[in-house]
């Protein structure tokens, strides 16, 4: 194809995924455009990131930075004739990356949006402007993205810990041919069937492009559940009311007017996104149990994760349900739910009721699969998987998180080193201080990433020493066999903490954190026994619960 057939394929796909013809429409009123004084105006446009790219006719972010004392002065008087957002503003150019080494459909390319300064600078009050009333609504709620104090460390913390807990009870458990035979006769005899022990199902859920697909008329009514008042409110939507994604292929140009989804490299838009999904919280407490909710729930971003400890049939079918609940809440909020990336985890014995397991699970292909269907009655089948990659760490039911997590985390540190290796060790290298710089920056954040959420024992980081070391050493050029320098006298000469001691000083500022949660953020402290992994309570089960899908029955 040429340019102009490939700019048509890409315009054409751009348009569903951003102004579908059955977008509901957004009713607002506008409101006058917020004010900055001259010394706000300078302090934002002082404070843009130098690296962050901008379209080709505008100036770079640099210079905006260097005359933000003169540009001040005419940001703020601009500001004060314009009727409506200026169109420079609330437009964005999007430049398209490949997501595969050759891709071939338009969904294989990743969309960045890059925007015009000064409109940046406006967005950046704007999202002061809103961030106190979002802390206020989903302070209490468990997303865990975009919020001051809260990290990829308390999702990790939250999932692991959750597996880690189930494990442990069931290496605790003792179980003999008596509590066996007494189970089968339970089973067959009609009574809620007990589970020997803890058992749990987690799932966790990948959302196609949910904030691109996200609805103004959702976030316009977390907006207002969210008690913001009417003329930010009208601010930000007025900000939003023209966007235009510009697309250039060759010579060729064309623009998409979007009627959803929040802005491309948009400040404001993880503020839109947190405020939206606290009102999917809400809605789904409301259908469940909100101390449910806030036990089993954990989001970072648009990843959903589910998990849940169960006892019974009963628990275990009403967590199926509930699961079945968040579902519906997303389908009506448009979002898509990608059924082959999302997964389910379940640990159950294998002794354990066989007409669960025919009447819930199915083979598709080569996996095994939960079938599920949400109140309303809408199937779906969830691939069943014995371990799944989250956040950058391994969770499951059949092994050691941590295990996993370190050999996974190695994979990647060596795989990051690989290609590294020419720029660090040959001839032509650069000198030790501009090598040190690079490997630093790139190799242990890989390394020891999300490994301060587990408990690691002493073999574990042994083997993560082990291979920084031995790439240490091959960046420095200080072989033991032949300089017959130890490790921590190499550490210690390069400056580079030994991963036990970066790992104490995460764990330190860790624990100081949880000392100063507020009251109503409890559920993120890593300590409390009472919170994410605490059994459900049969007044749990009890508590709202959700009516079930016609001719399904506890048993």
């Amino acid at each position: 194809m040429d340019y102009k057939q490939q700019l048509t394929c890409l315009r054409s796909f751009y348009q569903d995924l951003y102004a579908p013809s059955d977008e509901p429409k957004l009713h607002s009123d506008s409101a006058p455009m917020l004010q900055l004084s001259p010394e706000e105006a300078q302090q934002r446009l002082a404070s843009l990131p130098v690296g962050k790219a901008v379209p080709p006719q505008f100036a770079p972010t640099a210079a905006f930075r260097a005359c933000s004392d003169v540009l001040a002065g005419w940001l703020s008087e601009k500001i004060q004739h314009l009727p409506d957002v200026p169109e420079e503003w609330a437009e964005c150019w999007l430049a398209l990356l490949p997501k595969v080494t050759c891709p071939t459909l338009p969904k294989q390319l990743r969309p960045i949006g890059l925007t015009e300064p000064t409109g940046r600078a406006y967005a950046g009050a704007l999202q002061d402007r809103l961030r106190p009333y979002a802390m206020a609504y989903i302070g209490a709620w468990p997303q865990l993205a975009y919020v001051p104090n809260r990290s990829t460390g308390d999702a990790l913390r939250r999932v692991l810990r959750h597996c880690d807990s189930v494990r442990s009870s069931q290496k605790r458990r003792r179980y003999d041919i008596q509590q066996a035979r007494w189970h089968s006769v339970s089973a067959s005899s009609g009574t809620s069937a007990k589970i020997g022990g803890i058992q749990a199902i987690q799932a966790s859920f990948d959302l196609t492009q949910a904030f691109d697909r996200l609805g103004w008329t959702l976030v316009h009514e977390a907006l207002i559940d969210a008690q913001v008042p009417v003329e930010l409110r009208g601010q930000l939507l007025d900000f939003y009311r023209h966007l235009g994604y510009h697309l250039r292929f060759g010579d060729e140009h064309a623009v998409v007017r979007a009627s959803r989804g929040v802005k491309q490299g948009c400040k404001v838009a993880p503020l839109l996104w947190s405020l939206t999904t606290g009102l999917l919280m809400r809605r789904l407490a409301r259908r469940t149990s909100q101390a449910w909710l806030l036990r089993v729930l954990t989001a970072f971003a648009d990843d959903l994760h589910l998990g849940q400890e169960v006892r019974s049939l009963e628990m275990l079918t009403l967590a199926v349900l509930r699961i079945g609940h968040l579902i519906e809440v997303l389908e009506e909020a448009r979002m898509i739910i990608n059924t082959d990336k999302s997964v389910i985890l379940i640990s159950l014995p294998f002794s354990f009721d066989t007409k669960w397991r025919r009447r819930n699970l199915c083979r598709v292909g080569d996996t095994v699969r939960l079938q599920l269907r949400t109140p309303s009655g809408r199937g779906y089948k969830l691939p069943v998987v014995s371990q799944h990659k989250y956040l950058g760490a391994i969770i499951t039911y059949e092994g050691d998180c941590a295990e996993h997590t370190v050999a996974y985390r190695l994979q990647q540190t060596w795989a990051a080193w690989s290609r590294l290796r020419p720029a660090l060790t040959s001839a032509s290298a650069p000198a030790l201080p501009i090598r040190l710089r690079l490997w630093k920056a790139c190799i242990p954040p890989i390394a020891l990433y999300a490994l301060d959420c587990l408990p690691l024992h002493r073999r574990l980081l042994t083997q993560v020493q082990h291979a920084l070391t031995r790439q240490l050493r091959a960046v420095a050029r200080s072989q033991a066999h032949l300089t017959h320098e130890s490790t921590d006298s190499l550490h210690h000469r390069l400056g580079v903490p030994l991963v036990q001691h970066t790992l104490l000083q995460t764990a330190v500022k860790q624990l100081e954190r949880m000392q100063h949660l507020p009251a109503e953020a409890r559920f993120l402290d890593c300590t409390d026994t009472s919170g994410a992994n605490a059994a459900p309570t049969r007044s749990d089960l009890q508590e709202r619960q959700p009516a079930l899908p016609a001719g399904v029955a506890l048993h």
